[in-house]
This record gives structure tokens, C-alpha cells and sequence, in this order.
């Protein structure tokens, strides 16, 4: 499940470009009513986003602390180098096509569309495309032609004329790694049409003038499901931003083209995943609101629509789906969520970062994970080589991990992260803590299981646990990294594996809970709680913030989270401002660093340079404001996932018409 689940953040920040594209763009008049861009781009598009009114969404956008962390002069270095990074990720609109986000902005009056169209041809890259809605605005449209013309012929871009339509032809650019490739560009019937295929462009003008070309996104099933469940969780609400990808599709069409014959025996996470069942997963999409209340900055409503194999809708997940997709039943639970009374823990201390409550089938994800953890191992049988180890080797704690240890775990969890002070690469710090059925029977394996892996048994005033301490050398675990980013090859590994699961730990069995935190002071305080002074369950932000998500996302929920933005991103900001990011273990960090090393260091283990002037940035002080509380809830459907979220506004008062959310406390 953590797996599947990281990978679609992965897969999402992949996409973020698009989203970011269409959200930053503005411009100052009214909309015109017009064929909507998703019944305009081609069934092929697998990656899509599109602002109804590119106006009211850019005017919004201005009102959140999204959009001012953005404009914010001192903000400007981190900013800047994150937007080119990530658009780095689908390739320059401006290097492409000769278009960029301030083109969009100057013309938009109405809708605005970001597409990527996969290619028929195998190993091919997809087709970006950009449709805006410019009425009313013909001379900034031509001047923004004009504008195109001058950046592509300076690049060497042969033109010619097709009907409306204007090719370009670009020459191989070996500098920044682009092939030869065409950028067709048109203005007709008050839309700017950018894209990468002349054929794409043709279709698109086609469909503008009311005639049919093809299918078309709209009927598209993933598309028209997920938009329609995320409309139904939306209700009467106002939304100003949709956005569609199909995970799979999206992948093999914004990688790089694969040379035959190269690597012919490593396979990418992506396609391991489609192997294992994943691939069930056909679409994700959803509507977000922008700026609705003064209150709230964002409300995100997300389907990710996985439909059941026939006949078996209503049954459980090992019967709906095939593989190790069949890991994921995550039970859903009526616990109630409410601001007066929210459900948190009452050992959970104040300051934490995040809390997060999930509901899984532990002896289900055990059952139906093998195949999927030997398919990243590399070899058959991988799986099954460590439970053979636990129960056999007689160095070893001689358990049977399904007779001895899964029957006794409840099927909720847990998990807290925080950091500690001064921020340094290892300063986050994690807790989590699973319900436990029969906590004298797990007591014994669980003993001799750490008692085997060199932990050390220690006391906390009485109560025993274990503490696990880092062994000499640093362990080889990436290959089975979940943070891996998608298209990577998987090295295959050879021989059993030895390490440690935790490197540094500290556990306890205690009052019907399992607790492992990152150190014994974290652990100490699941074991004998906090004062109710000092409980996060009496927080401001937190009744707040989960208030408004009992508010969207009313009902059963297998998931949900709060997330203080500003704590949550903290260590990684501190570490950008004092040049040690690449060094960063927390997961945000990671998460980043993969983002911004190069394949030619992942290749050779390389640590990546520092990019952005971290001594520019800043205090944390000054730039905590911008990120306020955010949460998020998940229900299990026959055939899917409904992930609904809010993020709260930290403005003053002063800055806003009506009462701001309490701060945050800490």
C-alpha cells in the first residue's frame, strides 16, 4: 500500500507542470462561452488540466498564500528554481513550443487547457498541447504569434503554412537535449491552439468549428468517472481548476524514447507495477475550488478510479483485482470526525508536524504482497527467502511472521512525524503506533525478533522496549526505495538480504498498541500521553482545519490526515537556505532530491549540487506564513478511492474580510 501510494505522489508531481501552468495563468476579461477544451483535445490525452476562466482562477490565485508565497520578491530564488525544475519534467512549453505561462496570461479571457497527447508509435514521446480561450483579446493574439514566429526561426525552425494552420520545424538542439521535433501553432475562432503535432492541431481546429474528428476526452470513461464522482463529492460547491491523468499512459508518454536493446533486462517501477495488477488504476482526476472562503485557500476533490474485474463489484479487493493490487483493502471506518471532538489520540503532543489515522487489512497486504516485493527484489522467491530466514536460520529470532505475529494486529494505525531542533539532514523523527488484538501473545516473537536483530532492551520509568541503534556501515535498501522515481530501471538483487527493516528505532508493546518511533523520547510520549493542555487534540489549527474536512468529506473514511504545512516543510527549507538539501534524509527532502538529481548522478551514486542560493532565502519565520493547516480524507469505493482535502488560509486578520483560523500554536 505505502508502495502504490507513493508512487502516485510521484506520479502527481510529475503532472504538477500542467496543473501549475493553467493556475498561474490570468488576465482581466470575461469568458466566453464555448465548447469545453476536454470535449476539444483527443481521447489520446492521458495528462490534462484545464481553469474554466483563466481569470477568475488567476484573480484567486493572487487571494491564497500559495499565490503570494509566489509573488513574494524574497521567495523569488526558491520559487523560480522549483518552477524550472518542474517544468523541466515535460519539457520547456518555452523551449518546445516558443510559449510561455506570461504568454498564456497576456491573452486568456475564458478557459485554459494543458494536454499531453500519447503517440500510437511505440517508444515515442507524447504530444504537449495548449489551448486558450483568447475572445475579445485578437491583438495580444497575434502579438503573442508574432512572439512564437521570432523565438523559433531565431532557433533555426523551418515554417510553413497549412490552411490556418503555421509548422515549425526545429532543428536537433543537443544543448538541451531535444530532438528534432514540431511545434503547429493556430488562431481560429478566437482560441490559440500550441502543440507539438500538426496532426494534433488539425484535429483540435477541426472540433472548434463544430465538426467531428475522432473521439474526443470527453467520453473518455476514466475521465467522464472520475470527474463525475469528484463533482458529486464537490456538490453545489464552486470548483475553477479540473485536471485528469491516466497514471500509466501519462508515464510512457512524457518518458524519454527507450533505444532499442538498451537495458533489455531491467524494468522500470512503472512497469513492475503494471505487472503486479496496478495498472487496474485507469484514471485519477479530480475538481479543486480556489479561494471560496476567506478561510479556505483550497478544497480538492480526487477520484482514482480502479474498476473491479466483472462480476465482482462489492467483494473484497483480493477478488476485484489481480496481483499484488490486491494488497490494497483498506477498510473503512465510522469514526466521526468533528472540530469540538476530533479523533486524535490523546497522547499525541501538540507541536507534531503531521498526524495521519489509516485503516488497512494487514494480514490481506501480507497475503498478496510476495510477488510484488520479488518483481523489485529482482529474483523469485525474494519474499519468501525472508520468512524462510526469520523462522529457519538459527542466528535468527525463529518466527513464523503469519502464525506468529499477524493474527495479533488490529487494522488501525497510527502515524505522527516531527523534527527536532537544530534542523540538520536527520532531524525528522516519525511515530507510528498499531492496535494490537492480543498483546500477550505478541509479546514473546516481538521480543525475539528485535532481541535477534541487536536491539537493546532498555526501560522508560518501568515500561520495557527495545532500542535499535544504526550498525557501523550504512545499509544498500534503495533498490526497494518506494521514492524511487517512476521510469528508473530496477536493479535486480542477488542473494538473501541481510539488513536491518529499521535502522534506528525505539519499540514498544504497550496497553494494546504496538508503538515504533524514530527515538525514545518521541516513543515516551505515546507510552504515558501528555497533559491535555498540551494534546493536539486541543490545538486551534487542528479543530479548525478537521472541522472544515468534516464539512467536505462527510462519512465512513478508510483515511485521514492533518498536516501543518509550515512544520511539515520546515527542515527541508532550513536545509535549502543553509546549502545542505542534497544531504537530506527527511521526506520531503528525499522526495525533492529525486526530483532534482540528474540520471547521470543517480547512475554513478553522486550526491547533486545545491541549485538554489539558500543565504537568498529569507528566515523560516518570514516564509511560514504562506502554509497553513491542511487535511485530507480517503474513502474505499467498490472501485476506487475518493480522496477529498482542504487547505486553511494563515492571512492576518487584517488581510482578509472575515476571522482568520487560528495559528498554529506551536
Amino acid at each position: 500500500m505505502r508502495l502504490a501510494s507513493l508512487n502516485a505522489v510521484c506520479l502527481l508531481n510529475r503532472f504538477a507542470p500542467v496543473a501549475l501552468t493553467v493556475a498561474l495563468v490570468a488576465s482581466a476579461a470575461a469568458a466566453w462561452a464555448a465548447p469545453k477544451a476536454a470535449e476539444i483535445f483527443p481521447a489520446e490525452t492521458v495528462g490534462f488540466a484545464a481553469a474554466e476562466d483563466a481569470v477568475d482562477l488567476g484573480e484567486r490565485w493572487e487571494r491564497t498564500q500559495a499565490g503570494r508565497f509566489t509573488s513574494d520578491p524574497t521567495m523569488k530564488p526558491f520559487v523560480d528554481q522549483v518552477r524550472r525544475r518542474m517544468s523541466g519534467q515535460l519539457g520547456s512549453l518555452e523551449q518546445r513550443l516558443g510559449v510561455t505561462i506570461d504568454d498564456f496570461r497576456n491573452v486568456a479571457t475564458g478557459e485554459v487547457a494543458v494536454g499531453v497527447v500519447k503517440s500510437n508509435v511505440k517508444n515515442q514521446r507524447g504530444t504537449l498541447a495548449a489551448l486558450v480561450d483568447a475572445t475579445g483579446r485578437d491583438a495580444e493574439a497575434k502579438s503573442l504569434l508574432s512572439s512564437i514566429d521570432k523565438r523559433l526561426t531565431q532557433r533555426g525552425a523551418k515554417r510553413s503554412t497549412a490552411g490556418e494552420l503555421t509548422i515549425y520545424v526545429l532543428p536537433e538542439d543537443k544543448q538541451a537535449d531535444l530532438t528534432e521535433r514540431t511545434a503547429a501553432v493556430f488562431h481560429q475562432g478566437g482560441y490559440v491552439g500550441v502543440t507539438e503535432s500538426q496532426q494534433v492541431a488539425a484535429d483540435l481546429l477541426t472540433r472548434l468549428r463544430g465538426q467531428k474528428s475522432g473521439e474526443v476526452l470527453a467520453n473518455v470513461a476514466a475521465y467522464k468517472e472520475t470527474q463525475a464522482r469528484a463533482r458529486k463529492a464537490a456538490g453545489r460547491s464552486e470548483t475553477h481548476l479540473s485536471w485528469y491523468l491516466a497514471p500509466f499512459e501519462y508515464q510512457a508518454a512524457t518518458r524519454d524514447a527507450i533505444t532499442e536493446g538498451v537495458l533489455p533486462d531491467k524494468k522500470d517501477t512503472l512497469a513492475i507495477l503494471a505487472e503486479q495488477g496496478f495498472d487496474a488504476i485507469t484514471g485519477i482526476g479530480g475538481l479543486v475550488s480556489v479561494a471560496t472562503s476567506p478561510e479556505r485557500d483550497f478544497v480538492h476533490h480526487t477520484f482514482v478510479f480502479a474498476p473491479p474485474k466483472p462480476g465482482t463489484a462489492g467483494k473484497p479487493a483480493d477478488q476485484r483485482y489481480e496481483g499484488g493490487m490486491r494488497m490494497l483493502e483498506l477498510p473503512n471506518s465510522a469514526e466521526r470526525l468533528s472540530a469540538d471532538s476530533p479523533p486524535v489520540e490523546p497522547w499525541a503532543p501538540r507541536q507534531v508536524a503531521t498526524y495521519k489515522t489509516l485503516h488497512v487489512d494487514v494480514e490481506n497486504v501480507f497475503e498478496h504482497l510476495p510477488s510484488t516485493f520479488d518483481a523489485f527484489a529482482g529474483y523469485k522467491g525474494a519474499f519468501e527467502n525472508v520468512l524462510t530466514g526469520l523462522e529457519k536460520d538459527p542466528y535468527g529470532p525463529k518466527i513464523n511472521v503469519k502464525r506468529d505475529i499477524l493474527p495479533y494486529f488490529g487494522t488501525r494505525a497510527v502515524v505522527m512525524t516531527d523534527y527536532t531542533l537544530p534542523i540538520d539532514p536527520k532531524c525528522e523523527r516519525y511515530l507510528l503506533v498499531i492496535d494490537v488484538k492480543d498483546e500477550a501473545a505478541l509479546r514473546e516473537p516481538i521480543d525475539r525478533w528485535l532481541y535477534s536483530d541487536g536491539a537493546e532492551q532498555k526501560e522508560i520509568e518501568g515500561v520495557p522496549y527495545w532500542e535499535m541503534v544504526p550498525e557501523d556501515q550504512a545499509l544498500g535498501h534503495d533498490d526497494l526505495d518506494p521514492l524511487a522515481p517512476l521510469g528508473e530501471p530496477v536493479q535486480p538483487v542477488q542473494g538473501e538480504r541481510e539488513e536491518r527493516v529499521l535502522q534506528r528505532a525505539a519499540v514498544c508493546l504497550h496497553q494494546g498498541r504496538l508503538a515504533i518511533a524514530s527515538d525514545a523520547d518521541f516513543l515516551r510520549q505515546a507510552v504515558f500521553g501528555v497533559s491535555a493542555g498540551e494534546s493536539l487534540s486541543h490545538s486551534p489549527d487542528m479543530r479548525a482545519t478537521i472541522g472544515a474536512l468534516a464539512d467536505i468529506a462527510p462519512g465512513d473514511r478508510c483515511v485521514w490526515t492533518f498536516t501543518r504545512s509550515d512544520e511539515a516543510f520546515r527542515p527541508t527549507y532550513q536545509l535549502v537556505r543553509e546549502g545542505k538539501m542534497p544531504k537530506s534524509q527527511t521526506f520531503f527532502g528525499r522526495l525533492l532530491n529525486r526530483m532534482m538529481t540528474t540520471e547521470e548522478q543517480r547512475e554513478v551514486g553522486a550526491e547533486r549540487e545545491q541549485k538554489v542560493q539558500g543565504d537568498r532565502l529569507p528566515s523560516f519565520e518570514l516564509a511560514r506564513r504562506y502554509f497553513g493547516p491542511s487535511a485530507r480524507s480517503v474513502r474505499s469505493e467498490d472501485d476506487g478511492w475518493l480522496i477529498s482535502g482542504v487547505v486553511l488560509s494563515k492571512a492576518p486578520e487584517g488581510d482578509r474580510p472575515a476571522a482568520s483560523v487560528a495559528q498554529n500554536q506551536r
